[in-house]
């Protein structure tokens, strides 16, 4: 189990069935934790589990800007900022009224040079976000976090173009149906991959999925901004909660274990 301690510590959901599906479509924490017949934040899905950055970790006052985000759990390195680019701590910005990190939109970012024991090259992987407060975008794309080598098919991200989620994997993006818009309102979103396909996830759904040849890169990872700042650098403006990043293209189960946390420990409906 990582996160915060619970009433209850468990492992991994394997039970991909119809309590993985209740989970999903549930809209309370109280109706999660009771199909899961638990009383406590179940946590993240621990296995494979290689970098995992949380909001609540940070000893901030609010207000602060963020110059150092260094992981709750894996050894990828910490995430750094200089000058006016820091984005800001907010003490009590999440949906339950905890901690997050707010990216002005503007010119905040965070980044890794060379980050540690991420996926790459054409090896499985999920990248899990807790955002909120994503306005519209343009016509470009709003980049929340992004990691690999800028070079074709080279990256794995996520970000938001106008009124679409998408993935940004450098020159081959994926965008979800107009059925699952972008959305001010808190979400968990995922990108996924099995060595095959590709997945963008929401709020523990598929809602997006393709086959290209994925080859990311381990030149860096950026939280708030693209890559390597071209393009203006693309910068969104939203709170973040946590991004976690797996060795492992989560299952169904997995992603209901993700949304049962969202839900009990951060106030995501």
């Amino acid at each position: 189990m990582v996160g915060a301690a619970p009433a209850l510590v468990v492992g991994d959901i394997t039970d991909a069935g119809a309590v993985g599906e209740a989970i999903v479509q549930a809209e309370t924490a109280a109706e999660v934790l009771a199909e899961l017949g638990v009383s406590g934040d179940p946590g993240l899905p621990a296995s494979g589990l290689v970098a995992l950055w949380r909001a609540s970790s940070l000893s901030l006052a609010d207000g602060d800007p963020v110059a150092t985000w260094a992981p709750a759990s894996g050894s990828p390195g910490s995430l750094t900022g200089s000058g006016s680019a820091r984005p800001t701590y907010r003490a009590t910005g999440s949906p339950s009224g905890g901690p997050c990190v707010e990216f002005d939109g503007s010119d905040d970012y965070l980044s890794l040079e060379t980050p540690a024991g991420l996926p790459d090259g054409a090896d499985a992987g999920t990248l899990v976000a807790l955002v909120a407060r994503c306005p519209a975008g343009g016509s470009g794309y709003d980049h929340l976090v992004q990691f690999g080598a800028a070079a074709n098919l080279g990256a794995r991200g996520l970000a938001y173009a106008g009124d679409q989620w998408v993935t940004v994997d450098w020159a081959s993006n994926l965008a979800g149906e107009s059925t699952s818009p972008r959305t001010a309102a808190a979400v968990v979103l995922g990108h996924s991959y099995d060595g095959t396909t590709r997945r963008l996830w929401l709020d523990g759904n598929p809602i997006a999925r393709d086959t290209p040849s994925l080859a990311t890169g381990t030149t860096r990872l950026v939280v708030g901004r693209n890559l390597t700042g071209g393009y203006g650098g693309e910068h969104a403006a939203f709170r973040l909660v946590f991004v976690a990043i797996y060795s492992t293209a989560l299952t169904e189960a997995q992603w209901a274990q993700v949304m049962a946390h969202a839900r009990a420990a951060h106030g995501v409906r």
